[in-house]
């Protein structure tokens, strides 16, 4: 019995509390020298009797070496002894300091960095959100983050509408503004009237009218790219190869699998080429406007706004 109440775990009541512990050995299933779980004798125990032995042969030598008479011989051993013993447990004192200083200043370090990410996470989350500025909002409010996904399901919804409007000769994506106009349009007439909900309902309502639009997107695009030729052969040399080996049924089911893997592969083969391509224009655009002088972007303006940008380019 271990106070009021039984002891359930036998052995580690032995460890902790039944039997006495030797401090001199790291291992807690140490026990003078002797492993109570397994009863061989402790690796780190014969290590430390191992260095000690050895320090006594080496005092032994030197001692002998003197030729000393043998009462003599003894006393200056003990002494030799005495002063290595004293030096190991100098070096060992100032090891331990050592380790203890290190100790102290890991945990400082840890301290200070747990200081510096709690701080961190503090302003992270007091950040204003970028596209509304609501305040408190990691940098991004939800209603915001679900428009932004919603962005994303229009763009990809105009890709694949360019890709199938495509031909091997030409993308145009001189349609894509058009293209992304009447995608949002769409959505807008798929969420009815959100004039008079919160800002997070209405994206609710965008962001699921958005997902239910791509996915029929790209079901169509991946039935229409499931007739093409290369789909077809694809499903027909699957078909060939599975009706020797298994079911007409199990043949066909392979068949069609191989078909529509065939087909989402030639719409992400074209959907990524209307992308390289609308790239491409994009940073063709770029270039266009860092090239042209300042009097050929002031031509854009009127008068008084040509008027306001020359003061404006005097004061910088």
């Amino acid at each position: 019995m271990q106070d009021p109440s039984p002891v359930r775990e036998f052995t580690a009541w032995l460890i902790r509390r039944g039997l006495p512990q030797r401090q001199n050995c790291w291992l807690t299933k140490c026990d003078d020298g002797l492993m109570m779980d397994s009863g061989l004798s402790c690796s780190s125990c014969e290590c430390v009797i191992g260095d000690r032995r050895g320090l006594r042969h080496v005092v032994r030598a030197d001692v002998s070496a003197r030729n000393l008479p043998m009462a003599e011989q003894k006393r200056v051993f003990e002494q030799e002894l005495r002063k290595c013993a004293q030096a190991r447990a100098v070096e060992e004192a100032e090891r331990q300091e050592r380790a203890a200083a290190e100790s102290v200043e890991r945990a400082e370090a840890v301290q200070a960095q747990r200081e510096r990410e709690a701080r961190a996470k503090a302003a992270w989350r007091q950040q204003l959100c970028a596209d509304c500025g609501v305040p408190q909002t990691t940098g991004l409010c939800a209603a915001c983050t679900r428009e932004r996904t919603t962005a994303g399901f229009v763009q990809e919804m105009v890709w694949i509408e360019l890709a199938l409007r495509s031909t091997e000769e030409a993308i145009d994506i001189a349609a894509e503004p058009e293209l992304t106009t009447e995608a949002w349009n769409y959505l807008e007439r798929c969420s009815g009237d959100t004039s008079a909900l919160v800002p997070m309902l209405r994206a609710e309502r965008l962001y699921r009218a958005a997902r239910a639009a791509l996915d029929f997107q790209r079901r169509r695009a991946i039935t229409a790219y499931g007739r093409t030729a290369e789909a077809v052969s694809e499903g027909e040399y699957v078909r060939r190869w599975a009706l020797p080996r298994t079911s007409r049924e199990r043949a066909e089911e392979l068949a069609l699998n191989a078909q529509e893997r065939s087909a989402r592969y030639l719409m992400d083969m074209r959907v990524h080429e209307v992308r390289r391509a609308l790239a491409a224009r994009d940073s063709k655009h770029a270039d266009q406007h860092e090239q042209r002088s300042w009097e050929a972007r002031l031509a854009d303006f009127d008068d008084e706004s040509r008027k306001q940008a020359q003061l404006e380019l005097i004061r910088s």
